[in-house]
């Protein structure tokens, strides 16, 4: 797996983009390598760009992933947005954001990156549009 990371104060974002082959060990590394970035700041809003990455979690993956991220929250207070390649990701992800936010850890998933991005830059959408369960 390789990624691209690009961090911009300027435009108050963080853009990961995972390639090839990934793993869930890759998934959880991609993370760590974000939140240890030197430019990196929890006040960025993240954008996570996944339609190049070659991978089809399982059900328990992904929650996996989401349980390894929840205790991370206080490194993500910007809005963060999932781009996911096909249904099955997309669904997949919307699942993981959907238990995630169970837990007060928001994102929202996409099927490009412009609805991301405008999701973004938009001062009025709420940091996701999931409705936290009781």
């Amino acid at each position: 797996m390789t990624y691209n990371l690009d961090i911009s104060e300027e435009k108050n974002l963080a853009t990961i983009t995972p390639k090839g082959t990934c793993t869930i060990i890759d998934m959880k590394a991609l993370v760590y390598i974000l939140i240890k970035d030197p430019l990196y700041i929890p006040t960025l809003d993240l954008l996570i760009d996944k339609r190049e990455m070659k991978y089809t979690p399982v059900i328990s993956e992904v929650l996996e992933v989401s349980n390894f991220v929840i205790p991370l929250k206080h490194h993500f207070k910007g809005k963060i947005a999932i781009v996911a390649n096909g249904e099955l990701l997309y669904d997949m992800f919307k699942l993981s954001s959907r238990f995630t936010s169970s837990k007060d850890f928001y994102s929202n998933i996409f099927h490009n990156p412009e609805e991301a991005l405008a999701w973004i830059a938009d001062p009025d959408t709420p940091q996701s549009t999931l409705v936290p369960s009781d």
